[in-house]
This record gives structure tokens, sequence and C-alpha cells, in this order.
């Protein structure tokens, strides 16, 4: 099987094309704790980016396998610079699909080798590379590179490669430009397994060969190119004061605290925090606040976990990259956090549109109802026909008399009868005493307007008898 440097060719080819100039750079994030040599950015006590030229990279890599490292993972895409971000994106090289397939009882005590075999009916694509991560699988698609121009494209094609495969364990989340894998050669320190490559087939894919997984006909897109009306030169306000917007803040964060209560309780302590954090810092960004402001609300959520991220973490590993139109939906955070229906009842503003039209239709009907009884016409209308059955029952009537006499079945009576018994605190008669009492409080106001009028007006007569006698 191909070794790390061939592996690493395969995946970033097209890097010595004579007309990019060698100007390319991929990263390694490693903890470069114990480097001798520390070239750009590091950080002691957890993983950290390095970024080289692709043709050092390589050989970077290789180094690093031969001294048998640990965690190590390396960036698909290339980069115009050092800084990994969508925005300095240079070579899109492939499409991965992570499968955390152990995360699933059915699959959990699988091998790669029996896992790839159940994934690979349900392919449509044959994959360049297969790699064992040491716990999960990585299926990689190399394509002929494409420039940051394709970035939407590529993302919504990678989405849905991804959504034909959750059924296997396939990570929703692992579709960022900026994503990093597990280098193979390397080990991985969960599991003291070898990262490797299981499979490797010679493909001559380019994007174009993937469209077809797009819910798009050609008409479409030709139809919508047509209509598409260019947006205006006009630079839009990115940023809003805080004030304006700090509803909106202030609902996501309450929903924040409230999620990660919900899955402290089920000991759900991974997976999710990097992107809650993410999220906070991004929204905080957007709407006003400065980088210093935004990371100390998000150390502050981050202590909330039970196994929260070191400050080194949360200031490396959440912080976005770039802050631009805001592209962070309701929709797209629950998709990301995977907010399930359960933890959507304890939630008020991240929930999806299904339950929106739920607390909307309940809002509807407390607007609907009685503000003295709290009763819907309808309730008011069947808690009546329950006193008049109780009356009834009281002087004497049997259930059949009942029924005929309001014209009933005798199971709707039945019914009727076994409610009330179950719930006889509804029907004690206090009615007559709650009118009475807002019959004598309203009389009891009368008075005092009364005779606030007449010490008023006899006040005013005094002052008046007063000035005439001045004069």
């Amino acid at each position: 099987m191909i070794n790390t440097k061939e592996f690493l060719e395969i995946l970033h080819a097209g890097h010595n094309d004579i007309d990019h100039d060698g100007t390319c750079y991929a990263t390694i994030l490693k903890n470069w704790q114990n480097d001798s040599v520390q070239d750009y950015y590091t950080a002691d006590d957890c993983l950290s980016d390095k970024s080289y030229k692709v043709k050092q990279f390589i050989n970077k890599c290789s180094n690093i396998v031969e001294n048998g490292a640990e965690d190590t993972y390396v960036s698909i895409n290339s980069y115009y610079n050092i800084n990994r971000s969508t925005k300095n994106v240079r070579h899109l090289n492939a499409f991965v699909i992570d499968y955390d397939y152990y995360k699933l009882k059915k699959y959990k005590n699988k091998t790669s080798i029996e896992m790839l075999e159940i994934i690979r009916p349900t392919l449509k694509s044959i994959p360049t590379l297969v790699v064992d991560s040491g716990r999960g699988l990585y299926l990689i698609y190399c394509i002929k590179h494409k420039s940051k121009h394709c970035v939407k494209l590529y993302q919504q094609i990678w989405k849905y490669l991804l959504d034909d495969q959750v059924q296997f364990g396939a990570d929703r989340k692992a579709t960022l430009v900026t994503q990093v894998i597990r280098l193979p050669g390397t080990i991985n320190s969960k599991s003291l397994s070898e990262v490797k490559v299981i499979e490797y087939n010679k493909t001559n894919y380019d994007i174009e060969n993937f469209t077809y997984l797009l819910p798009f006909t050609n008409d479409q897109v030709k139809n919508f190119k047509s209509n598409f009306k260019q947006k205006s030169n006009v630079v839009n306000k990115r940023h809003y004061k805080i004030n304006r917007r700090k509803k909106y803040l202030d609902n996501c964060i309450s929903d924040f605290k409230n999620l990660i209560e919900l899955r402290n309780k089920q000991n759900i302590n991974e997976g999710y925090r990097e992107y809650l954090l993410f999220v906070i810092i991004y929204l905080n960004q957007y709407y006003g606040r400065n980088i210093a402001e935004s990371i100390a609300i998000a150390k502050k959520m981050n202590r909330r976990f039970n196994k929260p991220m070191t400050e080194k973490e949360v200031e490396i590993q959440c912080i976005p990259s770039e802050i631009f139109s805001n592209c962070i939906s309701i929709k797209k955070i629950i998709e990301k956090l995977q907010i399930t229906d359960e933890e959507m009842n304890d939630l008020d503003y991240l929930i999806g549109d299904q339950y929106k039209k739920i607390k909307n239709n309940e809002k509807n009907q407390r607007a609907k109802r009685n503000t003295l009884s709290n009763r819907t016409a309808f309730e008011q209308e069947l808690y009546q026909r329950r006193l008049l059955i109780k009356d009834l029952l009281k002087n004497g009537y049997r259930q059949s008399e009942i029924a005929n006499k309001l014209n009933m079945s005798k199971q709707q009576v039945s019914n009727d009868v076994k409610y009330i018994k179950n719930h006889a605190y509804k029907f004690i008669e206090k009615l007559e005493d709650y009118i009475r009492d807002i019959t004598s409080a309203l009389a009891a106001d009368i008075s005092r307007r009364m005779l606030t009028t007449n010490t008023y007006q006899y006040a005013s007569q005094w002052l008046k008898t007063r000035e005439i006698l001045k004069e």
C-alpha cells in the first residue's frame, strides 16, 4: 500500500504546476511542545497550526511519521499564505467523508475493513483513498484542484455526499474548507492504533463529476443565471450596535446554557463544545463586541461544561478566521449542534420550524382564552355542560335521564361523570363568592372616588372664599 509521501502527493496533486509558482501552503496540526524547531505560532499544551510550502510540508510530514508522532492532522486543501482560513484557500483538492461509526451501537465493534464492505454498496462513486483513522474511517475523493471561486459549489456537493452516508456515522459537521484529517502513519492516541491507508484507486475526478448530487437540473441552473441580478457595489453595514441585537444574543446564549445543562446530565461532554463556543465568539464579534470581550464571554460559557476546554484551546480552536455577512442561521446551528426534538422542548429560540408552529399555536390559544376563567370558548362550553350534569346528579337524576334531557349519548354522560369525580376541585361552587367579592371591591372603589371628589370640591370652595375675604 502507498506510504505517507505518496498519499500527500496524491492529495495535493497539481501544486507543482508552472502557473502556480509553488506558492501554496499546507498545514500540519499537532502538539509541537517537544519540537526543537518552531517555525510559526505554537502552544504549550494543545494542538496548533504550522504551515509550509507544499514541498516542504510533504517532507516535514514524512519526518513526523518516522519519529512515531501521535495525533497529527494535515489540511486537505492548500492556501495562499500561512493562515489557514476560507478566504485564503487556493486549491480545493478533495472531498472527505469522515465516518465515526464507533459511535453507533450497530457498528461499534466492526473493523475498518468490515465497515468498508458494509458501506461500499451504497457508494455512488469509487473513492480515491480509504484511510483507517484508528477509530473511524475516511473516504477521500480527490479532484482536479479548483480555486476558491468554487467554494460554494464545493461545500454544497460535500454536504450532499455526507447526507447520503449519515446512516453509517458520517460526520455532517465536517464540511469546513479548512478541514483537517489524521496523517497516515501516525498514532491515534485514543485507540493506540496506527492511521493507515487501506485502499487506493486511481481516479480522475473533476468537481463537475459530482454535480449530479445537487437537487437542481441544468435548466433550473440556466434559468437562475438568466434571472440573477448582480448585487450592488454598495458595501453593506455588517456590524451593528450591540444594543440593537442584544435580545437576539441573549436568547441564543440562554438556550446555549440550557443545552449545556441538558447534555451535562446525559454525560455528553464532547463533539459540540468547539462549535458552540465558535458561534458565541462569532455572533458577539459580528454584532459589535471586540475580540477580547467575545473570547471572555466564550470562556465564561466554557466553564459550564462538565469537561471544559483549556483557555488556550478556546483561544486557538474556537476563534473565527474571518467575520463577514452573518451566515450562521438558527437552522445551521441546530444542524451542527445536532439538537434533538427532546432538547427543543426545553429551548425557546433554537428550535426548528415544526416546534415554532407548535409554540405559536400555543401562544395563539393563550391569547384566545377568557381572562377571567382562563378557558377557551370550547373549554368554557364543556365546563358549563359538566356543571349542569353535576347539578342534575345532585337533584337525583340518573345518567340515562340526563342523557335524554341534554340530547347526549349515555357514554358521553358517563365520561363527563368520571371527569367530574377525578377533577372535583374544578367544580366547587365559588363563582358566586367571587362575583360578590368583585362587586364589593367595585363598590369600595366608587366610595373612595366619591370621597376624594367631595374633599376636592370642599377644598376648592374654601380657597375661593379665602381669596374673597382677602380682597
